[in-house]
């Protein structure tokens, strides 16, 4: 079989097909429509094992949850949820969506920006682990629920994420919406004490999209929010967010978890928290694939084209963040592939999924796979040109 740079066991051609979760691309692909997003329960459980078995290596007690944003797909979420992971959600119906696939409220954590009256409303959520992210909403929650249990969310002014990627990035030298800054600091610790609040908690997400490449700032970001951290007295639990970014590219190497780790030992393992993480991507981005048929393969002012049956609009990161969900063949490559562009069906010039990739010759109705489909794809789709529907099959095993 060829060294390809994405294959793995659950993953590969076998004979002249591709097999995804133990069976044929076209097995699942029965009684089913295309577009089709295809979820795989057994590559979320490869997942979550790694990287729980590298977070046993850290000094300190840790706790994963799930960043629900990445896909709230009912049946990832029941899955997530048998795993015995908590949620990280950010959105009074990511909340419900929660709720309603039998997660209890104190394994909810809720950090997002609220309004007051959604701040209200889940405020009197017993036992909701609410993280509010700016004075307003701190005082708002002091206001109508003196002596709760509450955190923060802080921003250290310290990038992390995809190095090379300043979209992917929340914290840093640009100012940002998210969190409380150093400066706003003592005037926080002054709401909650006025309203005799319980500060249990400091949170933080930096950015999303970590490569090894970014191993070096994420170190000086820990650092940094290791110095706010310890001026807030009280606090248990240091909620460092997620971030953790997988291969889109050839040129990429997965994250160095040993490294990541040995970071997070760094700075926080001889610190009294409790460490929560709260990864998306590296959950269930690599557990997705998106299904298009080909629609035309055709040359135009001597170059090809591979057009598909489903455009940006069905997963936006390749458009707006420049993370590519690279496409392949479901049958297998042989001498004859060649490059080509590989474009959608939305009448926008930005509908390139993928510049010379290559692929063999496409007819008609064949299947083309748009691999790291599985977060912040159907996640934020959307109807444009009309052309929105989609239907998800979630492999339990």
């Amino acid at each position: 079989m060829q060294d390809i740079w994405w294959q793995r066991k659950d993953l590969g051609y076998k004979g002249q097909e591709l097999y995804f979760a133990g069976e044929a691309i076209s097995y699942w692909c029965q009684g089913l429509q295309l577009p089709l997003f295809l979820y795989s329960g057994a590559r979320i459980n490869d997942n979550i094992a790694r990287l729980q078995n590298a977070l046993n290596k850290v000094d300190r007690p840790c706790r994963l949850l799930y960043a629900m944003k990445a896909n709230h797909n009912s049946s990832v979420l029941n899955h997530i949820r048998q795993s015995g992971l908590g949620i990280d959600a950010c959105s009074p119906k990511e909340v419900s969506a929660a709720l309603s696939c039998g997660f209890h409220a104190k394994d909810i954590s809720l950090t997002g920006i609220l309004s007051p009256k959604e701040l209200i409303e889940l405020g009197a959520v017993n036992d909701l682990q609410i993280n509010v992210d700016s004075l307003s909403a701190l005082a708002t929650i002091g206001r109508h629920f003196p002596e709760r249990e509450i955190g923060i969310r802080i921003n250290p002014q310290a990038a992390s994420g995809a190095t090379n990627n300043s979209l992917l990035q929340y914290s840093g030298d640009k100012i940002s919406k998210f969190g409380i800054y150093r400066d706003e600091l003592e005037e926080a610790l002054t709401i909650v004490e006025q309203h005799q609040l319980h500060l249990k908690r400091a949170h933080m997400h930096l950015g999303c999209g970590l490569s090894n490449q970014g191993l070096a700032q994420f170190h000086n970001a820990m650092r940094c929010a290791r110095e706010m951290v310890d001026r807030i007295p009280g606090i248990n639990q240091v909620n460092l967010g997620g971030g953790l970014g997988v291969p889109h590219l050839p040129s990429e190497a997965p994250l160095a978890l040993k490294a990541w780790t040995g970071i997070i030992n760094d700075t926080w393992g001889d610190s009294p928290y409790q460490l929560i993480f709260e990864p998306g991507e590296y959950l269930v981005k690599d557990a997705g694939m998106l299904l298009l048929n080909v629609n035309y393969d055709e040359v135009k002012a001597g170059k090809r084209f591979v057009f598909l049956a489903g455009g940006f609009n069905l997963a936006k990161e390749p458009a707006f963040y420049q993370l590519p969900c690279y496409p392949i063949s479901t049958k297998l490559p042989g001498k004859n592939d060649a490059p080509a562009d590989v474009v959608g069906n939305i009448n926008e010039a930005l509908d390139i999924w993928y510049e010379q990739v290559p692929l063999p010759p496409m007819h008609v109705g064949d299947i083309v796979a748009l691999l790291n489909s599985g977060a912040y794809a159907a996640e934020m789709s959307s109807n444009h040109c009309m052309r929105g529907d989609f239907m998800e099959r979630f492999i339990s095993t």
